[in-house]
């Protein structure tokens, strides 16, 4: 039976029979194995599953529509920035001349540990922040969530980490809780904060998800790069991310593409594999470096 499927699959699929066996074990489900070979962009799930991504985005809009600041606190590690990157964007785009400002902080493992720290915390509610937005952290301890509320902040966690937590006293988006009814529960850090931010945008701007998808090619870009350095299962939608956005980096004309271009990363295949070893910089704390520089 197995030879006979993995024929099926040399001739369905115009692919080398040693390559159709190894298919053939990983996915002896017909449509499984065409949708890894030829993934498509409507099998990404509908980001309304994510476990409270309503609340959290009526809680974004709101604080960008008051006009207070907003600290993006992520976790160190390539899925951590990248997901701090769309993040940051997508709140540039939502902004309006009254909106406050947005900063990005990256955990000092050293300094912080994974506890978020009062006394970062303490430095940019001087600076007019209200809201915390965690992202690729926060989720596995009950104290990132008690600390902001205790100083008066609103707070989101963005995770994909597992948790033993069943009670979340703000917004926690992660396909892995306990109560998640998400189809995938694989997604890297990025992967949750790319649904996150398609939320926003039909929200805000009533995209619909083509037009997101479309409008938004350097996301899929960006999540490739979180999502294989996080080394994440490359099925379902891990791997929509990276099919895509490999295929975007020919169209896109992005600083960052530029510049693995100039280390001499000058095809996609070096790209892709560098990801596993690269880390790009920390964002600019300040805002306005991109109101000035994008």
């Amino acid at each position: 039976m197995g030879n006979e499927k993995a024929l099926r699959y040399a001739r369905e699929f115009s692919i080398p029979l040693s390559l159709a066996r190894i298919l053939a074990q990983r996915f002896p489900e017909h449509s499984r194995a065409r949708e890894f070979l030829h993934p498509r962009l409507n099998n990404l799930h509908p980001p309304e599953l994510v476990p409270d991504i309503e609340s959290a985005v009526e809680l974004i809009l709101n604080t960008i529509g008051s006009g207070e600041g907003i600290l993006i606190y992520c976790h160190d590690d390539l899925d951590g920035y990248t997901s701090a990157a769309i993040v940051f964007k997508t709140f540039l785009d939502l902004q309006w001349h009254s909106s406050g400002p947005v900063y990005f902080y990256a955990i000092d493992r050293d300094k912080d540990g994974y506890i978020i720290n009062p006394q970062v915390l303490k430095k940019y509610q001087e600076k007019g922040v209200s809201l915390i937005l965690t992202v690729d952290f926060g989720i596995s301890n009950n104290e990132n969530f008690y600390i902001p509320q205790k100083m008066g902040f609103k707070l989101i966690v963005c995770d994909h980490h597992e948790t033993e937590l069943n009670r979340f006293p703000a917004p926690a988006l992660d396909p892995k809780r306990g109560d998640s009814k998400y189809p995938f529960r694989e997604l890297a850090g990025v992967g949750v904060a790319f649904k996150l931010v398609q939320m926003l945008y039909q929200n805000a701007l009533g995209l619909k998800p083509a037009e997101f998808y479309e409008m938004k090619k350097e996301f899929f870009s960006i999540a490739m790069l979180g999502t294989i350095a996080d080394r994440v299962p490359p099925t379902d939608e891990n791997r929509i991310f990276c099919h895509y956005g490999l295929k975007f980096l020919d169209e896109l004309d992005a600083g960052w593409i530029n510049y693995f271009k100039k280390k001499g990363h000058q095809d996609k295949t070096s790209l892709y594999r560098s990801s596993r070893i690269s880390n790009p910089r920390p964002l600019p704390e300040n805002s306005d470096y991109y109101r000035h520089k994008r």
